[in-house]
């Protein structure tokens, strides 16, 4: 059986470091960090790639895509979605972008 994520989650330094290693083990096709090691669907033919992932939102909640910084956000918000990013290894991506 396969199992799927519901990413819900505060953004915070902790939770983008554990995203960044999910995005890793999706792109390979194994199981995330918390569950038990093995090939997972890494050979599995027709799984899930980053490609498939279509929507901005969904891109995000996979660390396929960097997030956005909005002009009515706190130095605060602002300062962590750089960091988010930044974990994420997404260069340059603190300008101010209304999505």
């Amino acid at each position: 059986p396969s199992v799927f994520s519901i990413p819900a989650a505060p953004l915070c330094e902790v939770n983008v470091k554990y995203l960044a290693q999910q995005r890793d083990a999706f792109t390979q096709g194994i199981p995330p960090p918390d569950f038990p090691g093995g090939e997972g669907e890494s050979r599995h033919v027709g799984r899930a790639t980053p490609e498939e992932v279509i929507t901005l939102g969904g891109g995000r909640a996979m660390g396929l895509e960097p997030f956005s910084v909005k002009s009515n956000m706190t130095p605060g918000e602002k300062e962590m979605i750089s960091r988010a990013n930044a974990i994420l290894n997404f260069k340059n991506c603190s300008q101010e972008h209304n999505i």
